[in-house]
């Protein structure tokens, strides 16, 4: 895990129209003022992560899907960002970039197809989701120490919602079977034995996926940002197992790929 001191916390970034077109799938019921504050720090994240690299690795480049969206931030956002090497043919990144603006433009929710994401990777061009937590009283139980708060931090997870159902309305799915069998009766799966259907999914969730997943947990009152790391698509869609969320206060009926944070890669690493 890396620590970083001194973080900048102010976000000078407009966030009424992403607010104002983010889903509460998971805690059902945010006011705009919680959406804002979950987006800011969402934001911050971001920042650090993007500073990280320019200070790391000068021979990559991270481009926030802000700086090329063009959609007036009216749909939801597909990543957080694409990395790619510095020297990469601008005309390319270019292009994709282009291919992204159209597909999110003329999709409902902002979404991009598998064939544009299987290009961006062959292409050198990688998919970011940077997930953003705050620390709270809960990952300071045992202390506020560092060392004590990482500890409890790694305790969570990497988390992303399943390509085919994000929420079970009627409580029936508990575990990536339970999935298939769902996707089998309402979305044209097809598939044979329990070992086939197995390996399909995790092929199909592995498409959907970003390409890197990093976790940042920010604490707010002592302006510091804790980076787990990282995994890739690769590992996630091979290991994942399907959970709920049983927070109070959030929806138990949000369904979630998980993987533990005790698997992270350090971001000093992250080298493709």
């Amino acid at each position: 895990m890396i620590i970083i001191n001194d973080i900048t916390i102010n976000n000078s970034g407009s966030f009424k129209k992403i607010v104002e077109n983010t889903a509460n799938t998971w805690q059902l019921g945010r006011s705009n003022e919680e959406k804002a504050s979950d987006t800011s720090l969402g934001k911050i994240a971001e920042k650090v992560f993007k500073e990280f690299i320019i200070q790391n690795f000068p021979n990559y480049k991270y481009l926030s899907y802000d700086e090329f969206r063009s959609n007036n931030f009216e749909k939801h956002a597909p990543f957080d960002g694409i990395i790619f090497v510095s020297n990469k043919d601008q005309s390319i990144v270019n292009k994709y970039i282009e291919q992204i603006n159209y597909e999110v433009k003329n999709s409902d929710y902002g979404k991009i197809s598998d064939g544009t994401k299987i290009g961006l990777e062959s292409n050198g061009i990688y998919t970011v989701e940077i997930k953003s937590t705050r620390v709270a009283e809960r990952h300071k139980r045992t202390g506020s120490s560092d060392q004590n708060i990482s500890s409890i931090i790694m305790s969570d997870d990497f988390l992303e919602y399943p390509k085919y159902l994000r929420v079970d309305e009627f409580d029936k799915i508990n575990n990536l079977m339970d999935y298939i069998n769902f996707c089998k009766t309402y979305r044209s799966f097809n598939c044979l034995s329990n070992s086939e259907c197995i390996l399909k999914m995790r092929n199909e969730e592995q498409i959907n996926m970003r390409f890197f997943y990093v976790r940042i947990y920010i604490d707010i009152s002592t302006r510091k940002a804790y980076i787990v790391g990282y995994i890739d698509k690769n590992f996630f869609s091979q290991n994942f197992t399907l959970k709920k969320m049983v927070q109070a206060g959030k929806s138990e009926k949000a369904l979630y790929l998980s993987l533990p944070l005790n698997n992270a890669k350090e971001l000093s690493t992250l080298i493709m």
